[in-house]
């Protein structure tokens, strides 16, 4: 992909995604200005939530492109996509279901499995084996097969409104931000919901599931 492989053999660099699209730029340890820009696959638009696993894969909610995007960490190459493919393209086909990691494609938000409408967070399980997506539009959160990009399932979790942004502790307990309900709401490794924080307004309130 460089243009001078003898260059980049004796000058470090450091890489960068950019805002707007991923962006490989090269620095010259030695030097202020940059020795080369490349612009990568995969551009972003209003890019929320991110996520970075072991092996240095970055997954970002690319929102306003109604998918899951990946990058190499070290270089910012682009890595494939999930969610809904309109138009046929690369490895990406149109069949109106969840594609798995692919390149191409036109992404279209959707309501069916696996499908994805303005997504707005992302998560790993504790042993990185699975992708957590709060499918904001969808007010739902959708399971992922972290390596190959399969859709697994739907949580079942009832009167989540717009979900943003979701975590996992090191024990699998979930907490997902329900944002046009105003609270936060954790769930065991098991699915059960077990308490709640927030309300509308400026002081701080919880409870138990149910309250």
């Amino acid at each position: 992909l460089l243009t001078s492989s003898a260059t980049v053999s004796v000058r470090p660099k450091v890489s960068f995604l950019g805002a707007t699209r991923p962006l490989i730029t090269q620095w010259s340890q030695n030097e202020l200005a940059p020795m080369s820009t490349l612009a990568a696959d995969g551009f972003l638009s209003n890019a929320q939530g991110s996520t970075i696993d072991a092996s240095g894969i970055v997954y970002v909610a690319d929102t306003d492109h109604n998918r899951i995007s990946r990058y190499s960490a070290s270089t910012g190459a682009y890595l494939g996509s999930i969610g809904r493919v309109d138009t046929s393209s690369g490895t990406c086909n149109s069949n109106g279901t969840s594609n798995a990691w692919c390149m191409g494609g036109n992404f279209l938000a959707g309501a069916n499995p696996g499908n994805l409408s303005t997504p707005s967070g992302v998560a790993l399980s504790p042993n990185q084996t699975k992708l957590y997506v709060a499918d904001t539009g969808n007010s739902r959160i959708n399971v992922y097969d972290r390596a190959s990009g399969a859709y697994l399932s739907q949580l079942p979790i009832s009167g989540l409104n717009q979900p943003r942004s979701l975590t996992l502790d090191s024990a699998g307990n979930l907490y997902i931000v329900d944002t046009l309900n105003s609270r936060i709401r954790k769930f065991d490794s098991s699915g059960i919901e077990v308490g709640w924080i927030g309300k509308i307004g400026t002081q701080p309130t919880g409870g138990a599931a149910g309250c």
